[in-house]
């Protein structure tokens, strides 16, 4: 039985933490960047997207973090999970709170990263669409990439 995930605000004391769990989940689920992309873009994260965002995130039962999102305008701009905790209804704690709670009617979903489990669940592909926050970073060598890595496929949620 999936446990009943509480959803919760993050302070900014603890952006080093989300950047971390950023870089896991990026690491786990997006292979087609570079790691010295993943690099620059966590120095982004911790020091300017976090705060461009309300951010929600859920914990285990030592307090650690286990997966976070950030909801901009109506739109879950971001939405990463610890790897060890992947499959275990965090993103689904996350997403749905953003839905019910926080009126969000859009999700940015990479159309790079087939491992998206929203992908057919939640989310209505519509195509492809610029970078998931307001400043985008450098383009890697070979390609431009998002915050979210990568272009992104926006979803209408329903």
């Amino acid at each position: 039985m999936p446990r009943p995930w509480v959803v919760q605000t993050p302070t900014p004391a603890e952006y080093p933490q989300l950047a971390q769990l950023w870089e896991a989940s990026v690491r786990a689920t997006h292979d087609f960047l570079p790691d010295s992309y993943i690099t620059v873009l966590r120095e982004l994260v911790e020091n300017r997207y976090l705060g461009a965002v309300l951010l929600l995130c859920c914990r285990d039962a030592d307090g650690q973090l286990t997966g976070f999102a950030g909801v901009a305008m109506g739109k879950v701009e971001m939405l990463f999970i610890a790897p060890e905790y992947r499959g275990q209804g965090v993103g689904k704690a996350l997403l749905s709170y953003a839905v019910e709670q926080l009126q969000a009617e859009e999700l940015d979903v990479n159309e790079q990263n087939p491992q998206a489990w929203f992908r057919g669940d939640r989310a209505q592909p519509r195509g492809r669409h610029g970078p998931a926050l307001p400043a985008a970073a450098p383009a890697p060598a070979g390609g431009r990439a998002a915050i979210c890595a990568g272009l992104t496929g926006a979803g209408r949620l329903h």
